[in-house]
């Protein structure tokens, strides 16, 4: 597991340096800066590569390993098996999306890129000339996929157009090779590189040397690698054959059923998960039924608007509200300890582009600080602030990555992390925040249910979407039996779901996979069940597929 572990960080020093502050301690001293390569040959070698790790996993016996060996061939075995679904599907990957894809992340990937040392500035130097080639690949890849009659639709490629477009028209204002601009303002890559190098020995010299070649690296490599993004994308406009769910491609359900399962972790099939998902959105419709039938004077307290007066109780300042957070849940979930952490608001060239808020992880050998950002566009409710900070932050992200790295899990752990734990985990995280506000009871009970039957309903619309032929058409019809009947809204949220296969999924999946092992230890435990025993057990596995926490729980699977 060390070569494997090794090997794969040695091909992506991106992802090698998310994962390592040292690579040095863990035995690679030697790599080539790289981010990668991008093809559909890449791709059919990765799968070779993956049956030829599985094959080596094969020649141990199973029986004498530890209990924690045999966790880790239980989560890469199970792992591996899923990636091998997708073989006959390669070319319906799809790198580019306007919220997850590759194209909005790497910006904030880079300009969160930590300087440790000097080496550090240079790899990263290197990584801002390694973006054009990259970019070259997937602009070639996605000519293979319009060629195919697979090619994105429209609105989705002229969403990344735009947004691409913004960030380059943010770098005409404000970046020049080794000049300050006329404006004086910085683009947010300028600005947070500089901040990175203060935190080095640097003279005044060498600084400046650094922020000059930075400069010119931004000007002459980095936006002109968007900019031959922007040029692919338009050329290939009008190319797709398909402005709805993939199920109308010829393999179309096959590559969804593998994206649901690699993003949740779930084995269930996509009938068993849209059969559960719509079941406990009815429980939770029933349930809000009930509780507004009970308490006639929650309906004033919301109709009246002295629900909204409530909120503004809560703390406003991110910091804040995440300080309140990690005392609250002390009741439900185990010590942790202090946790250094810093919130970033995203920069306006990217807020209409990305998440709500998104977490970055530490490294594994450095315990620095957990950074979340913050997208302002969102225009949070001061409750929805909360628990998004609550999903981000403790217990969710932030808390969890803090207690696994305190386990000292074996390092290959870190290349095998289903999203349906993390994501699912930061949701059932988030539905305890309602708990922890300090609002009404009666009150925060209605908007987490809210929560809950929003996430349902675009969780089916997604399965509808994508594997039930479902078009704009039948998800506004499915969208209106709920009382949702605003046509641009709709037409917003099928757009998304098409831009974005199995995200819900992972979300709202993930989720009910955590309450569903909750119930089976509660039922297995009986009068013995601790709620913050099993969080602990829970979290001390690390991340896995479901099964495989299943079965290491000892709740069966």
């Amino acid at each position: 597991t060390d070569q494997l572990f090794r090997q794969t960080l040695r091909a992506n020093t991106l992802n090698m340096h998310y994962t390592l502050a040292n690579p040095s301690d863990y035995g690679i001293e030697d790599y080539s800066v790289s981010l990668g390569s991008f093809s559909l040959t890449e791709m059919q070698n990765s799968m070779a590569s993956v049956r030829e790790t599985l094959a080596q996993l094969q020649t141990y016996s199973y029986d004498e390993l530890t209990q924690e060996q045999q966790l880790t061939y239980d989560v890469i075995n199970s792992m591996l098996t899923t990636e091998l679904k997708a073989e006959p599907c390669l070319l319906y990957t799809e790198i580019l999306s306007p919220t997850t894809g590759y194209q909005a992340q790497l910006p904030i990937l880079l300009s969160e890129y930590q300087f440790y040392q000097r080496q550090d500035v240079e790899d990263y130097l290197s990584l801002l000339s390694a973006v054009g080639p990259l970019y070259d690949q997937i602009i070639a890849f996605e000519r293979e996929k319009s060629a195919a009659g697979l090619f994105m639709p429209d609105f989705a490629a002229n969403q990344i157009i735009a947004q691409c477009q913004a960030l380059v028209d943010g770098a005409k204002e404000t970046v020049s090779a080794g000049e300050p601009s006329a404006s004086g303002q910085s683009h947010f890559m300028q600005s947070t590189f500089e901040e990175r190098l203060s935190d080095l020995s640097l003279t005044k010299q060498e600084t400046q040397e650094y922020i000059s070649r930075h400069n010119q690296l931004l000007t002459e490599q980095f936006f002109p690698a968007y900019e031959r993004l922007i040029s692919g994308l338009q050329e290939l406009l009008s190319t797709g054959t398909n402005g709805g769910g993939l199920c109308n491609y010829p393999l179309g359900r096959d590559y969804y059923s593998y994206l649901v399962e690699v993003n949740t972790g779930s084995s269930d099939t996509v009938p068993e998960l849209h059969e559960r998902i719509i079941g406990a959105l009815q429980s939770n419709l029933d349930q809000l039924s009930s509780l507004l039938k009970e308490n006639s004077d929650l309906v004033t307290l919301i109709l009246s608007g002295e629900a909204d007066e409530q909120q503004k109780l809560l703390p406003s300042a991110p910091d804040e509200i995440l300080n309140v957070l990690s005392g609250a849940i002390s009741k439900d979930f185990p010590e942790l300890g202090d946790v250094a952490f810093q919130t970033h608001s995203v920069d306006d060239s990217l807020k209409e582009f990305l998440s709500p808020a998104f977490y970055l992880t530490p490294t594994l050998d450095s315990v620095s600080e957990h950074t979340i950002y913050i997208n302002d566009a969102t225009h949070y409710t001061p409750l929805s602030l909360f628990t998004t900070l609550a999903h981000e932050g403790f217990p969710g992200h932030l808390y969890q990555n803090a207690w696994v790295t305190a386990q000292q899990l074996p390092s290959v752990r870190a290349l095998f992390c289903p999203s349906g734990y993390s994501e699912g985990w930061a949701t059932y995280a988030e539905m305890y925040a309602y708990d922890y506000c300090g609002l009404d009871e009666n009150l925060c009970t209605f908007a987490r249910l809210n929560a809950q039957i929003t996430l349902a309903i675009y969780s089916a619309l997604d399965i509808g979407i994508h594997y039930y032929y479902w078009d704009a058409a039948d998800a506004y019809d499915f969208l209106c039996h709920y009382g949702y009947v605003d046509e641009s809204g709709a037409e917003a949220v099928y757009q998304y779901i098409v831009e974005e296969p199995a995200n819900y999924l992972t979300y709202y999946v993930g989720y009910l996979e955590f309450e569903q092992l909750k119930e089976q230890s509660m039922q297995t435990l009986s009068d013995q069940f601790d709620l913050k025993d099993f969080h602990s057990q829970l979290l001390s596995l690390g991340e896995a597929p479901f099964d495989v926490l299943r079965k290491h729980l000892n709740l069966g699977g």
